[in-house]
């Protein structure tokens, strides 16, 4: 049975991608080299294909040519297509002293060896001012915990300490976004303009808006500065240094290297889609910021200082 694109059966199968991956990455039935897969649709064909991420080396002919699943009490044989891509790796990087400092710019948790990209800010219902970043540049992943310090540079003072972060490795049952936040200090007792709303090589940030394939995007990072793409797959799960996450999204050609993860992933006038979980030099992974948002509870938080 041929299944229609974005019909209920359809929707069913983006919700089973992540059991799909399992299945083929992690189980029994495991496909060497599998490190990611999604749901596509060519629109042009109407059809309906599951995506295999393979890692180069590894022969194409491993793939199945479809894949059986049951939706709605039907029964569908998916067509599959292949991708072959390098793995995915985190990437934290190196960075200079600035103030105030801008979304772009580095970050590191005190006397960490470790260095990421501050995404941008955000406004707590109550003022207060916080960074927000990818979880793996604020707790190098669970290493550092709430209530410890973030400083820009890594030489440099501290002025941020971590509020909460929601990765695979700090809550398991989140396996959407790598994300985090960071207050900065009070201004009666720090400096009120250690933080700003704009980001270096793009301008001020905008509000909070879903990833949609095809959208046009840029970010702006510690180590390659800003580079854009377009959206090329939504709704993807993938195993970035063997973390699995799901509904994430990537990048038609690669928009960061070591040192750009945590940045923030915006689209036209600068609506922010995403943050840079990290990337493989030929493409980009990011997580849905609507996810980062549900996640970190930051529904009724603000994304410009007046």
């Amino acid at each position: 049975m041929i299944l229609p694109p974005y019909s209920d059966p359809f929707l069913e199968l983006l919700a089973l991608a992540p059991e799909l991956f399992v299945q083929f990455s992690e189980s029994d039935n495991l496909i060497k080299g599998v490190h990611g897969l999604g749901v596509d649709v060519d629109d042009a064909a109407q059809k309906v294909f599951v995506t295999f991420m393979l890692e180069p080396g590894y022969p194409l002919k491993s793939i199945p040519k479809s894949v059986s699943v049951t939706l709605l009490g039907e029964q569908y044989d998916i067509p599959t297509f292949t991708i072959q891509t390098p793995l995915f790796t985190f990437q934290q990087g190196n960075c200079f002293h600035q103030r105030p400092v801008r979304g772009g710019n580095c970050i590191s948790p005190t006397g960490s060896g470790s260095l990421g990209t501050l995404g941008g800010v955000v406004i707590s219902t109550t003022n207060e001012r916080h960074l927000i970043s990818s979880a793996h540049v604020l707790d190098e992943f669970g290493t550092h915990g709430i209530g410890d310090r973030i400083s820009q540079p890594k030489s440099g003072p501290d002025f941020a300490t971590i509020v909460k972060t929601a990765a695979p490795w700090t809550t398991p049952a989140n396996s959407k976004c790598d994300a985090g936040i960071a207050e900065v200090y009070d201004p009666d007792i720090g400096d009120p303009e250690n933080i700003t709303d704009t980001i270096d090589g793009i301008g001020k940030q905008g509000n909070p808006a879903s990833p949609v394939k095809d959208m046009k995007v840029k970010k702006s990072g510690a180590t390659t500065l800003v580079k854009s793409s377009v959206i090329e797959k939504i709704s993807q799960t993938i195993n970035c240094e063997g973390h699995t996450f799901n509904d994430v999204f990537i990048t038609k050609e690669s928009i960061s290297a070591k040192g750009d993860s945590g940045a923030l992933v915006v689209g036209p006038n600068n609506v922010i889609v995403g943050i840079v979980i990290g990337g493989n030099g030929e493409k980009t992974v990011a997580c849905s910021i609507m996810n980062v948002i549900d996640a970190l509870q930051l529904q009724g938080w603000t994304w410009q200082l007046p």
